[in-house]
């Protein structure tokens, strides 16, 4: 099984995910298209029994989470149920991965850089000054429009790691680096 943890920001959920493909991503533009169809889809997606706790928690980093939108119901009914994780489990999971990103030189290079043009290059390094340079393969980048804003992040964690703080060790090549060019616009919106 391999996960991943996409929610460098506040525009970019993050994803749990295994071999099996049991994932699929929401970019922010997904998201935006999701919240005009949400009455519509909410009527296919139970409620997840989030705790008041998390579901506050989840608000701050997912910003589609709770209200008309349903996010949270959609990215658990994908991810989480996948895993049999409980969604306080799920959820506590991704605010825990998407604080340590943050606070990563990566993250770091994320926030010191929006509304900028960045290099794949420069990326990399901030990414391997933290976990390796090894370990720059288990980042995916995506990309959308021109120019090429960087829409999400995917980053490959083993499964015996998901539990423990990330570390040079947690990481899994992905077979992909994702569609981003030598250059990409990080946007501004931030965290």
């Amino acid at each position: 099984m391999v996960c991943g943890q996409d929610c460098l920001n506040r525009l970019l959920p993050v994803v749990l995910m295994n071999a099996a493909g049991c994932a699929s991503v929401a970019l922010p533009a997904q998201s935006r298209i999701y919240q005009k169809r949400a009455p519509a889809e909410c009527v296919h997606r139970r409620e997840t029994g989030l705790s008041l706790e998390t579901a506050a928690k989840l608000s701050e980093v997912m910003p589609g989470a709770g209200g008309r939108s349903c996010l949270e119901r959609y990215e658990y009914a994908k991810h989480g149920a996948c895993f049999g994780f409980d969604p306080d489990a799920y959820f506590g999971t991704m605010v825990r991965l998407n604080q340590e990103i943050k606070e990563s030189e990566a993250g770091k290079f994320l926030a010191d850089n929006y509304g900028k043009t960045v290099s794949r290059r420069d990326f990399d390094a901030a990414f391997a000054k933290s976990w390796g340079k090894e370990n720059v393969k288990a980042v995916k980048l995506t990309c959308q429009g021109n120019p090429a804003y960087l829409t999400e992040i995917q980053i490959s964690i083993k499964a015996d790691a998901i539990n423990a703080p990330l570390s040079a060790n947690s990481f899994l090549p992905q077979p992909h680096p994702g569609n981003c060019g030598k250059t990409f616009v990080i946007d501004k919106a931030g965290y």
